[in-house]
């Protein structure tokens, strides 16, 4: 299971950092943070 979150940083930026996690068969979680160019 993939779940991409978007957040607004409120001073009009419409992505603040994107974060997908990726949760395993293990149960371990991964993290990619992206920030703005």
């Amino acid at each position: 299971m993939a779940m991409a979150l978007i957040e607004d940083t409120g001073n009009g930026k419409d992505v603040h950092v994107i974060q997908i996690q990726l949760w395993t068969a293990t149960g371990h979680t991964h993290t990619v943070e992206l920030p703005p160019n």
